[in-house]
């Protein structure tokens, strides 16, 4: 909370409610991955795929594998239940929704 976050935008698409712009794209704070620590401690899961996924797209998808096996996140039986965010990738962009 409250650190800064660098956004790289890939991709933007059209505007949506209240023609507010969104971008795609990959977050990072202190050379950290975002999406990658989401997927590994448990709190986001990967859309699934529309298309033929990538080597990026299986990584983290292995990742989302990992962090259920392994019952952290949203998928300890003991902890407690939030909603997690569902990542989706566009053109290595990612879309992150509750």
């Amino acid at each position: 909370m409250g650190k800064e976050i660098s956004f790289t935008s890939s991709h933007q698409l059209p505007p949506g409610e209240g023609d507010i712009p969104r971008d795609l794209g990959n977050g990072e704070s202190n050379g950290v991955d975002i999406t990658n620590e989401l997927l590994s401690n448990g709190w986001a899961k990967v859309k699934e795929f529309k298309r033929e996924p990538t080597e990026d797209d299986l990584r983290r998808k292995g990742l989302e594998s990992e962090a259920k096996n392994a019952g952290r996140g949203q998928w300890n039986p003991h902890g407690p239940k939030v909603s997690a965010l569902t990542l989706s990738f566009a053109r290595r962009g990612v879309i992150i929704s509750s």
